[in-house]
């Protein structure tokens, strides 16, 4: 997709709140960009604070990449998120249940204090 394609597919809060400008928690929503659209390579970071929230970023990432031995999606989350039930374990689950793509952890942040923080990288098999 152009520039103008990709900046149409940010945005932020709850993935499933379609074209709302605000969510019912006070975030903002987008549309995602049209079907047609793919991604050589989609980011994301703190979206698996849920076990929602884990289906609903595994569902989008696996309609928008590309299905391309190049294409990339990085997620990054913490080990576990007390209190909320999602993980970077469950995440990677989650994705493994359709046997359709490979997920790594490719980078792990522990600096003995705070929580475990981990970048995942998934590919299409």
């Amino acid at each position: 997709g152009s520039l103008a394609d990709a900046v149409s597919g940010i945005g932020g809060g709850d993935m499933g709140a379609g074209a709302t400008d605000e969510a019912e928690n006070g975030a903002v929503a987008v549309l995602p960009p049209p079907q047609s659209v793919q991604f050589d390579l989609i980011v994301t970071a703190e979206t698996c604070y849920t076990e929602k929230s884990t289906r609903e970023v595994a569902a989008l990432i696996r309609s928008l990449l590309r299905r391309s031995p190049s294409a990339r999606a990085l997620v990054a989350s913490k080990r576990y998120y007390f209190g909320t039930g999602g993980s970077s374990s469950l995440f990677r689950d989650v994705v493994g249940e359709a046997g359709d793509m490979a997920v790594e952890v490719v980078r792990t942040f522990d600096d003995g204090a705070s929580n475990i923080r981990e970048v995942m990288e998934l590919r299409w098999l």
